[in-house]
This record gives structure tokens, C-alpha cells and sequence, in this order.
């Protein structure tokens, strides 16, 4: 299943987050709640708030491309560094650091709601407790990537533990489909 991935969401996803947090958070935690976010609003929306490939990586399950502007290494970089840091401020690396805030209007109060619910939940988890919470039940799609890198996550694996009949989970493929067949004609028009 294919979705738009819509940098202006993103940017505004993660600088809620950050906001939520005085400014900075760990990388890893930041990337498990927006991990988090993005699936519970497919199953409970039909659509992900950012749009971006789900994957396992060996810290647990990811957002491709978020991980890959944190890292410094993704083709929408200059918008990234425009809004985000990753020194964090006193030098320290993995800890992401919001340099201006972006549009928040470009999410909704369902999109907000569940960025707060996660945020809360996986916001102050040390390294340790963290990767307890995210492999095994909480997130049963997560395959450890051996010998490293990343894995795909089979979405429709997500839908069908959640009880989506094969009738719903058409009906998601579909509409995520059509949006991604405007966004794909509006971007070349």
C-alpha cells in the first residue's frame, strides 16, 4: 500500500512533538512516537499522518524518511535543517532540536490528539524501557532488520491485527490510491 508522503505534515508532526517537549527530544523517542501516531491514525483514519514508508530497523520500527533527514541524508534536507537540528544543543548528537516552529495548521485536531497521546506515553521512556515497549506486543510487525539496515513493513499486516476486514483493508488501498494519484498529477502539473 502507497501513501503521499507530505513533507508539510511532517515538519508540522514533528515540531508539535518537539514543542510538546520544551523544543528537544531524543532522536529515538521522537521517531517511536511519530511511528506510533502515523499507525494508529491508519487504523483508526484509513491514513497515516505523514505519509512515509513504515520499516523495521534494528531499534525497532521507523519512519524511512524522517530517520533519513534526522541523519542528515534525505533528498527534502534543506527544509528539514530549515526547522530541525540534530545537535540539540551542547553539542550532544541524537537529540533533535526544533531551530523555528512550522505550520501546525497543516494537521488536524485527530492528527494533534494522537500526537499527544503517544507523546505521553513514550516521550520520558529511557533508551532501555523504550526498546522493551516497541518490539514484541506493542508493535508485532517489527522484524529485526539482520544483519542490519531496514525492512519493509508489510502495512496490511497493521490492519489485518487490528481487526480490518479484507473488504475495509480494500477500501483503504483504494482511497489511498486515488490521493496518491492526485498528489502524484498535481506534482507534475
Amino acid at each position: 500500500m502507497q501513501f503521499h508522503f507530505d513533507i508539510r505534515k511532517t515538519l508540522a508532526a514533528v515540531g508539535y512533538v518537539l514543542k510538546l517537549n520544551k523544543g528537544k527530544l531524543s532522536h529515538l523517542n521522537l521517531m517511536k512516537i511519530l511511528y506510533a501516531s502515523d499507525r494508529k491514525m491508519l487504523i483508526d483514519w484509513g491514513k497515516p499522518i505523514t505519509g512515509d514508508f513504515m520499516c523495521s530497523m534494528p531499534h525497532g520500527p521507523a519512519l524511512k524518511r524522517i530517520v533519513e533527514m534526522a541523519a542528515g541524508d534525505a533528498p527534502s534536507q534543506l527544509l528539514w535543517d530549515e526547522f530541525f537540528s540534530d545537535k540539540g544543543g551542547g553539542g550532544k548528537r541524537y537529540l533533535i532540536s526544533m531551530k523555528k516552529e512550522p505550520d501546525f495548521g497543516f494537521l488536524s485536531p485527530a492528527e494533534t490528539a494522537v500526537l499527544k497521546q503517544f507523546n505521553s506515553q513514550f516521550a520520558k521512556v529511557p533508551y532501555h524501557a523504550l526498546m522493551r515497549e516497541v518490539h514484541g506486543k506493542n508493535f508485532p510487525e517489527w522484524q529485526h532488520p539482520r544483519p542490519c539496515g531496514s525492512k519493509p513493513i508489510d502495512v496490511e499486516s497493521i490492519l489485518r491485527r487490528a481487526s480490518k476486514t479484507p473488504s475495509e483493508i480494500e477500501d483503504i488501498r483504494q482511497k489511498n490510491k486515488r490521493r496518491f494519484s492526485i498528489h502524484e498529477t498535481l506534482k507534475r502539473g
